[in-house]
């Protein structure tokens, strides 16, 4: 039995140029060889479809998150931030993900530079290398109060001691860190790229994609909530995350369609 699995979207119109291009052809002209194709996203399926993927072997099953890993507790938040030197007082926002121009740093950067006294916190592949998010950094004054972090192993400490997440993507499959932030009950502000508007819901607050000043008016709106209203925006999409996301019911889809393959050989 053959599978293929699909794990990103459009990637900004990066499959339509170049040897990605003729991949791409080529896999999409093999696609009635696999017998089943599955992808982590609809926003997947959609895109790989237009590009002549054969729609009748298309299976999604999303990310699993592990949902006893990724849970909010304080003495998490309190070791990073005194690690990282954030006091506790500080409003404190984060995007997890590698440094990618599909990913849209410079919108939190630009967002951030219309605060005072909010603080940024970066973590990812190439983020600490990134000359286009230093050269925002300093051309907004922004030094004091942006961290830089390379990949780590401790997210879901990282993710504890933020007061919002944000995804800023302009493309997105399966946007596995929005998971992980809503399952550590971490308020969520998202673009609606790839599978966002579908995880979230109205689990989270969403702004257009680009626009900063839209991104800044969301943020201001979370960090007005009060308590109440915070922990019932967190506990929702927590409660999200175990109903659907969770890394067992990834595990049992898997072991669904692999038990009808078997029987089927």
């Amino acid at each position: 039995k053959l599978i293929w699995n699909i794990r990103c979207s459009d990637m900004m119109g990066r499959y339509d140029k170049g040897i990605n291009k003729l991949l791409l052809k080529t896999l999409s002209g093999l696609s009635f060889k696999p017998d089943v194709i599955i992808s982590n996203s609809q926003a997947g399926i959609d895109e790989h479809i237009k590009k002549g993927y054969k729609n009748d072997r298309m299976v999604k099953i999303s990310n699993g998150i592990n949902i006893n890993t990724f849970k909010l507790t304080n003495s998490k938040r309190e070791q990073i931030r005194n690690e990282l030197g954030i006091p506790n007082n500080i409003f404190l926002i984060g995007n997890i993900g590698r440094y990618d121009i599909v990913k849209g740093h410079k919108i939190i950067i630009k967002a951030l530079s219309k605060s005072k006294d909010i603080w940024c916190l970066f973590v990812g592949d190439g983020v600490t290398k990134s000359l286009e998010i230093q050269k925002l950094i300093i051309q907004y004054n922004l030094m004091n109060r942006v961290i830089l972090l390379e990949q780590r192993n401790d997210i879901h400490k990282i993710l504890s001691s933020l007061d919002i997440f944000i995804s800023s993507s302009f493309s997105e499959g399966f946007p596995t860190a929005v998971a992980e932030a809503m399952s550590c009950k971490v308020p969520i502000i998202s673009t609606k790229a790839g599978d966002s508007l579908n995880i979230i819901k109205e689990c989270g607050l969403f702004f257009k994609t680009g626009n900063s000043e839209d991104l800044f008016e969301k943020i201001n709106k979370i960090k007005s909530m009060n308590l109440n209203e915070k922990e019932i925006l967190v506990e929702a999409a927590r409660r999200r995350i175990v109903d659907n996301f969770s890394i067992e019911t990834m595990v049992d889809k898997y072991q669904n369609i692999y038990s009808k393959l078997f029987k089927l050989s």
